[in-house]
């Protein structure tokens, strides 16, 4: 049995049957239709974000199929210019000459063990290292071109010897950001990222939801499958939700306190909310021809740092985190986009 099948048990089925807060099947089969009649797609996501229970959110119909999402973004952020969401370097290329605030790079080692200093200047690892030991605190160092913080770790920049950059490739070498006080407050342990959707049509930016990410334990990334807690946030205000949810995989539990810290989710309103909106909204205009975009920007104690972007947004965890988005204009233009696929005139299916 294939590892993802027995994830797929795990997350989405194994729970089904060991819910004891299932709504009556009757009603089970008419959502579900009425999920297939609306969308034109397998009710999957029903299960997936566990629909059928009792005390899931009211909007059934709301929650659209994240494949829609996926397919939308694969059809409109152009494989051509991939390289400019997936190569971080680049990211911050172009958004640091349009004005965006980006994590600072203070060195990169290229797929041939080239090491650069942050402006793209090469230097040998020896001199690399020795301004590094000059560093007084701790680097992050993470992969260039991975995803959910796979290979990412901190490391005292004094400890970093020349032997250790010549075995690095394709990877950044970062100041470690520090939160803003309110969100340290929650967990210190990681730079707990806000990761924001947005979608460009005809030169204008909708953003259509957002979530905060903060690690737990002994965490040192915020990434959701990888343990941590993802707490939605209100659009207009900047305020958290009172309940923060874990991934399937730590027990898809739901928190109205951060288990470390002890605070309460609901009693947190996000500092520089219209700053780290505007930020988001010139990422994404800065990112085209791309429509769709998921951007991770942490809030520092200077103001919004955008971090990366992501050219699958994560549709899943955003309404995981956030409810039912089939109101906001990216569910509508996926819906759209997807019975267009299908042959299918939009509101006569």
């Amino acid at each position: 049995m294939s590892n993802r099948y027995q994830r797929f048990l795990k997350a989405e089925v194994w729970p089904y049957f060991g819910c004891r807060n299932r709504k009556p099947l009757r009603q089970q089969w008419r959502e579900a239709r009425a999920l297939w009649a609306t969308y034109q797609c397998v009710p999957y996501h029903y299960f997936k974000h566990r629909l059928y229970e009792r005390g899931a959110h009211p909007d059934v119909l709301g929650y659209v199929p994240p494949l829609l999402v996926q397919r939308f973004q694969e059809d409109f952020n152009p494989p051509s210019h991939l390289h400019m969401v997936i190569d971080k370097l680049e990211t911050n290329r172009i958004l640091g000459k349009l004005g965006v605030p980006c994590i600072e790079t203070l060195f990169s080692v290229d797929a041939d063990g080239t090491v650069r200093r942050g402006d793209g200047t090469t230097i040998d690892a020896v001199a690399a290292a020795s301004e590094l030991h000059r560093i007084d605190g701790m680097v992050f160092i993470k992969p260039v071109d991975w995803g959910v913080g796979e290979g990412a770790h901190r490391l005292r920049a004094s400890e970093i010897e020349p032997a250790y950059l010549a075995k690095l490739r394709r990877v950044v070498i970062q100041p470690v950001l520090r939160n803003h006080p309110v969100i340290d407050a929650i967990y210190a342990g990681a730079l707990n990222t806000v990761r924001i959707d947005t979608l460009v049509e005809d030169g204008q930016c909708a953003l259509t939801g957002a979530y905060l990410k903060v690690g737990q334990g002994t965490m040192e990334v915020d990434n959701w499958v990888r343990g941590s807690i993802v707490v939605g946030i209100d659009m207009a205000t900047g305020a958290l939700n009172d309940t923060g949810l874990s991934h399937a995989d730590f027990g898809r539990k739901p928190y109205a306190a951060h288990p470390d810290s002890g605070v309460r989710f609901g009693s947190v309103t996000l500092p520089a909310w219209r700053e780290f909106l505007a930020v988001a909204e010139r990422a994404a205009l800065g990112l085209q021809p791309h429509r769709s975009l998921g951007h991770d920007i942490a809030i520092t104690p200077d103001g919004p740092v955008f971090v990366e972007a992501n050219e699958t947004a994560g549709f899943f965890t955003m309404q995981e985190a956030c409810g039912p988005l089939a109101a906001t204009r990216l569910g509508r233009r996926a819906l759209e986009h997807w019975l267009q696929r299908r042959g299918i005139t939009p509101n006569a299916h």
